[in-house]
């Protein structure tokens, strides 16, 4: 009798460890996807810290993204965000397609460039065409709401490093609704530059 306890007991720990091995294997597998998705679609490069899955409901979190910027535009980190966490639609991921019903972003950064052509990036990246190469994982379709926060700013001058500095923003909770394509994600970081300057 106890002989079949000890292995019920050993079976359940082997097992609980394939299940906790095959969980960390399938955020590492979402993470290289998201990765891989996300340049596809914007042509920028991206690092991702962490990524978790919700097993029983269709959301995941990101923590220590950094979104690079062109080379135009000196490779230097456009956004570094803190977290990032999304609800998806399950059905259209079940026809490769990416509907987000909610992204919050906790940005600790945004890079503002201006490089030696004179362009700022917030510019060029919003109106900038789609990249040639499309993603063979999922068809970008919208998100629904956009709940952005940004802390910080840092204005980077690639013509002159003099004119380069840093504000505390604290912008918080800022609402974007129905966004249908990376250019209207960017046109969204555009729209709180500008409010900002209009202050």
């Amino acid at each position: 009798m106890w002989r079949l306890i000890k292995w019920l007991f050993l079976a359940l720990v082997v097992l609980g460890a394939l299940v906790v091995a095959l969980l960390f294997s399938k955020d590492a597998v979402a993470r290289a996807a998201v990765e891989q998705q996300f340049r596809a679609q914007t042509g920028m490069e991206i690092q991702i810290k962490k990524l978790s899955l919700n097993v029983f409901w269709p959301a995941a979190t990101l923590e220590q993204v950094t979104l690079y910027n062109p080379a135009d535009f000196g490779g230097v980190p456009f956004l570094r965000i803190n977290q990032i966490q999304v609800e998806y639609d399950p059905e259209a991921l079940a026809h490769r397609e990416l509907k987000l019903k909610l992204m919050k972003l906790d940005v600790a950064e945004m890079a503002v460039v201006r490089n030696d052509r004179d362009q700022t990036n917030l510019l060029v990246l919003a109106g900038g065409p789609q990249p040639a190469r499309r993603s063979e994982w999922f068809d970008f379709k919208a998100i629904d709401v956009a709940n952005i926060s940004i802390q910080r700013v840092h204005f980077v001058d690639l013509q002159n490093q003099r004119n380069n500095r840093q504000t505390t923003w604290n912008e918080h909770n800022q609402i974007f609704r129905d966004l249908k394509s990376s250019d209207e994600f960017y046109r969204a970081f555009v729209t709180l530059w500008e409010r900002r300057l209009s202050r």
